[in-house]
């Protein structure tokens, strides 16, 4: 998402992966939980008071600074992918004291990361050409490495994200099901032009006080703009990209060859900038010089907790390109939002875009999330609706979708899915199609 590295870092590189394999169930943030991109935050079962953008806050206490002789703190600020720690109460004493020094020695050496595997599959009742099922075997490797700490400086990192999927039923590069069904809601989000491709790889500097850091290399923007906590991850909540991020920022399919960079100000508002190279569709780094296709976004964001409903964050994306010699701008307007209740969480996201440089105009999506239900501690169900205005239609398409999440224990779910599509923007003509799938997914 392969560069040769020094001999000295190989054998912690391959460490992490074996270690993280018997650390499924304890890695050490909620992340996928998380609203903001760079938590520090720990787990909690409160997780409508985790919404705030601050890396130094925590839910009960407010600001409380990251321990700065932990030399993993850094790598929880960008970890999005983890399993929340409470998913360690289905392991046995014994397991646990395993597993935690296990992770206890990685973080040691200032190594962090996660392995995340998903086989999913869907079945439309209409489709325009081609079959109606289609299985995809989706993965993703995250790993950070501490280079330097120094206590009155800061920290040095390198990171990278390789990932990847295959049809098993269908080319993926070709035919996917969102092409077959005349989609632009990109109906699997976890569905990549490749079986193997670099979307990160970075070296990132953290200051003492983890409230500033900057990363340059290449870096994938959708993991960090435009987020929320209630849809931001295909691999473990909505099937559709739809849900993720904005269809009207014109995201690359792999992270762009840039720089990026925030500033918590206070605990609870954040700014962000990120600049790269816009035409980063390709698996390994392309650099086109100062005068190549560069793309901007800015973004700044703010958490407020009404006594009534409780924590919320309201963001707002302001994005350039220049493509071709054509330029173009838009924005995104979010909501993430608890609704009275610690386990019942919405969300809502506005976007418009200029045509020059992204094929949907405008775009509406928001649902809403229930945690925990039926008292189970790691389950989740969500249900959304999409609204999209594209370029080369004059339909207006709609989606809505309906997951389960169901946990089998603290590395392992099972997730059904019911996908409604209405007026597909390029299907032939009007009409409805409904999706079925599950999804298989483990994450160690």
């Amino acid at each position: 998402m392969k560069k040769p590295r020094p001999t000295r870092r190989l054998r912690p590189l391959l460490a992490v992966l074996v270690v993280c394999i018997l650390d499924g169930a304890t890695a050490p943030v909620q992340a996928a939980e998380v609203d903001s991109p760079p938590p520090t935050t720990s787990s909690t079962e409160n997780i409508g008071d985790l919404d705030a953008p601050s890396p130094s806050a925590t839910p009960d206490t407010g600001a409380s600074a990251p321990e700065e002789s932990s030399p993993s703190r850094a790598a929880e600020k960008i970890l999005r992918f983890s399993i929340p720690n409470d998913s360690r109460e289905s392991l046995s004493q014994r397991e646990r004291r395993f597993f935690k020094s296990g992770h206890e020695w990685l973080e040691e050496r200032g190594i962090l990361g996660s392995v995340d595997i998903a086989l999913m599959n869907q079945y439309a009742n209409r489709t325009n050409y081609g079959g109606n099922n289609a299985a995809t075997f989706a993965w993703q490797i995250f790993v950070d490495y501490e280079l330097l700490n120094w206590k009155d400086v800061g920290s040095f990192h390198i990171g990278g994200t390789v990932l990847g999927s295959v049809g098993m039923d269908y080319n993926e590069a070709q035919e996917s099901l969102s092409e077959r069904t005349g989609s632009i809601s990109i109906l699997n989000g976890n569905v990549f032009p490749h079986g193997v491709a670099l979307d990160q790889l970075y070296l990132q500097y953290l200051d003492p006080s983890a409230s500033f850091f900057v990363s340059v290399g290449k870096i994938d923007m959708s993991d960090f703009f435009d987020n929320n906590r209630v849809a931001n991850n295909s691999f473990r909540k909505f099937f559709a990209f739809t849900f993720e991020n904005s269809l009207s920022i014109p995201f690359p399919t792999y992270g762009d060859v840039g720089i990026l960079a925030r500033w918590d100000i206070r605990e609870n508002v954040y700014v962000m900038f990120g600049a790269g190279i816009a035409e980063s569709d390709v698996r390994v780094p392309v650099w086109g010089g100062l005068d190549g296709a560069w793309w901007e976004l800015l973004e700044s964001g703010i958490t407020i907790r009404p006594d009534f409903l409780g924590a919320g964050t309201y963001r707002l994306t302001i994005w350039q390109s220049n493509v071709d010699s054509r330029h173009g701008f838009g924005a995104s307007f979010s909501i993430a939002q608890a609704l009275g209740r610690d386990w019942l969480l919405g969300f809502l996201r506005l976007g418009v875009g200029n045509p020059n440089q992204t094929t949907i105009k405008s775009a509406i999506s928001g649902g809403f999330a229930i945690q925990k239900p039926f008292g189970r501690a790691l389950d989740e169900t969500g249900i959304a609706f999409s609204w999209a205005d594209s370029v080369e239609s004059l339909r207006n398409e709609k989606l809505l979708e309906v997951y389960y999440r169901f946990s089998i224990n603290g590395a392992l779910s099972m997730s059904p899915d019911l996908q409604v599509l209405i007026d597909p923007a390029l299907g032939p003509s009007n009409g409805v199609s409904i999706i079925a799938g599950v999804r298989m997914f483990a994450s160690f």
